[in-house]
């Protein structure tokens, strides 16, 4: 048994149409080759097991990657042309990036995983549902920034009551991401 691996690791453009929902489309990956990897996967029945997949290339330290997982093992379902796939992104940074987003205003906070001290003058950026730049500041000492409020951007038909928008951090070559609409819609639906 294996599980077939497509990994992508992003740019920050890439990242902000990978990690906003558009009109419900999980399905978007970008155009440019894939690395590829099979995992064996195989166990005894019914028995956990964890198998490792270097998301890192030679010489990276450190990214934000789209895997897109499939086994050949699993058949279609009934009605699909294909066999279903899992799209995982996963960050492998020592940044954080934190962030409260209100109608009137919000605050991001950029933090050190390893330390957990705070990170200044980071740049940080705030995008809407369609990877629109909304804004972009620099985070003070104490890895602070204020961000506008996005009460303009809510919308009245949606049950989230927050719009889907997404936070990047970046400081030299590692950027993070907080997605706000991941945070919400797991709130509301009691994950």
């Amino acid at each position: 048994e294996t599980i077939e691996a497509e990994i992508w690791r992003l740019t920050p453009q890439e990242l902000t149409r990978a990690g906003i929902p558009h009109d419900n489309d999980s399905s978007w990956f970008p155009a440019r080759a894939a690395q590829r990897v099979t995992l064996d996967v195989k166990s005894a029945h019914n028995a956990t097991r964890f198998s490792a997949l270097r998301l890192r290339g030679e010489g990276e330290r450190s990214g934000i990657y789209l895997v897109r997982l499939q086994s050949p093992q699993l058949p279609a379902p009934q009605g699909m042309n294909s066999r279903p796939n899992w799209r995982v992104l996963a960050q492998v940074t020592d940044l954080a990036v934190h962030a409260k987003l209100g109608p009137a205003s919000g605050l991001a906070w950029v933090t050190s995983i390893g330390s957990g001290k705070p990170i200044g003058n980071a740049q940080v950026e705030l995008y809407d549902g369609d990877a629109t730049l909304i804004y972009s500041g620099v985070s003070d000492n104490d890895g602070l920034v204020k961000l506008p409020g996005l009460a303009s951007r809510a919308s009245r038909d949606s049950w989230v009551p927050t719009p889907a928008v997404l936070v990047l951090a970046r400081r030299g070559d590692e950027f993070a991401v907080h997605d706000q609409q991941a945070v919400v819609v797991s709130f509301e639906v009691g994950l």
